[in-house]
């Protein structure tokens, strides 16, 4: 090539097409920063082929741009503004690129933390079970378990909209099947037999659930509040009582003998 096909650099001297792919990934890279420098040969006024003007930048551009930081985000914050996004527009607006948006992130960045959506609703049941009230270890097992039922049900006034979840989804999380422990050890002590006991809670779970979310935004939510209350009290009882013809009390059978 002539004299007029090379530019001079610093270094040496590159071929025209070599220049502009190197001018083109420059400009890219410095477009937001201010810490780019013209050198003196800037001010050259040969001209290229087609009229373009060279103008040096210096390779120190490269070290200097200020890189965009990932937003830090954890499986808590994830499972967070997934409840917070069906409050706010129901469960079926729940998805990977919904959550990840509000957090302001891609959706991939989510998968470092949750595997799939069946793995961020079953993080979502989890949310939804933390927020139950852990009754005194020390009360006897019916009472803990009404108190896990009264606390059911206001969660449920919490999140009408995510809360039917709990009759859809099962208790799949460590943390989740934590709180279903708490119920397990509750029927032990009221006197169910270790073999019933899963039986037992899921009749019992099914019962207090279902009542909760039909009270919030099902058939019951047009009764009023002193009405849906007498009414769970007579279900609890009819629950209640048959199992303790069933399984007497361990104190029961104690006197018994």
């Amino acid at each position: 090539m002539g004299d007029a096909e090379q530019l001079p650099f610093p270094d040496g001297s590159f071929d025209v097409v070599l220049w502009m792919t190197a001018w083109n990934s420059l400009v890219a890279w410095c477009s937001n920063t201010s810490t780019c420098w013209r050198s003196r040969d800037a001010e050259r006024t040969d001209e290229v082929p087609g009229g373009v003007k060279p103008c040096i930048v210096d390779i120190r551009c490269m070290v200097s741009i200020p890189m965009p930081r990932q937003a830090l985000i954890s499986r808590d914050r994830i499972l967070d503004e997934t409840l917070a996004l069906a409050d706010e527009r129901g469960l079926a607006a729940v998805s990977m690129r919904a959550v990840a948006a509000r957090l302001g992130v891609t959706a991939m960045s989510l998968y470092h933390h949750v595997r799939d959506k069946d793995d961020l609703l079953d993080g979502l049941v989890e949310r939804l079970l933390a927020e139950l009230s852990r009754p005194d270890p020390g009360l006897p097992g019916e009472q803990r378990l009404r108190a896990l039922a009264s606390s059911m049900r206001q969660a449920a006034a919490r999140h009408p909209d995510a809360f039917p979840l709990l009759l859809g989804r099962p208790v799949a999380t460590p943390a989740a099947l934590a709180v279903r422990d708490v119920a397990y050890a509750a029927l032990r002590e009221a006197g169910v037999p270790d073999e019933l006991v899963p039986r037992a809670e899921r009749l019992l779970s099914t019962f207090v659930i279902g009542f909760a979310a039909s009270e919030v935004g099902g058939r019951f939510a047009a009764h009023h509040q002193a009405v849906r209350d007498a009414d769970f009290e007579w279900a609890w009882r009819q629950i209640i009582q048959g199992h303790e013809r069933a399984w007497p009390a361990p104190k029961a059978k104690a006197a018994e003998r």
